[in-house]
C-alpha cells in the first residue's frame, strides 16, 4: 500500500497477490463511505477528497493520515492493528 496526496485528494494504492486478501474488497470496506473506492483483487485505489476527511485527519500532517488511513483499515482488516499499536507508539514517544 503507498499513499499520497494530489491536489486536495487523499490517494492510496493497495497491491497484494489476490489469493489472501482482496484488495479491492478491502479499500471498499475502509473507505468507501469516504470516497470512491474498489478494484480487483490484486490491485486497487481509494480517493478521499479532503472535504470528506475527518477533521483530524490533515492532508498535510503525516501523523494524522497515518492514523487515519491504518484506523480506517483495522476497521476492514484485523492484521493492520498491529501497525496502528506500533505507529501511536511511535508517534507517542516523540
Amino acid at each position: 500500500m503507498v499513499a499520497g496526496v494530489v491536489g486536495r485528494k487523499l490517494v492510496i494504492v493497495f497491491r497484494c497477490d489476490g489469493h489472501q486478501k482482496h484488495a479491492g474488497r478491502t479499500a471498499q470496506e475502509a473507505f468507501g463511505a469516504a470516497g470512491s473506492s474498489g478494484g480487483h483483487a490484486d490491485m486497487a485505489r481509494a480517493e478521499i477528497e479532503a472535504e470528506n476527511l475527518p477533521p483530524e485527519a490533515v492532508l498535510t500532517n503525516n501523523e494524522s493520515m497515518e492514523k487515519y488511513i491504518l484506523g480506517r483499515l483495522c476497521g476492514a482488516e484485523k492484521e493492520f492493528r498491529p501497525l496502528l499499536r506500533a505507529i501511536n507508539a511511535y508517534y507517542s514517544d516523540k
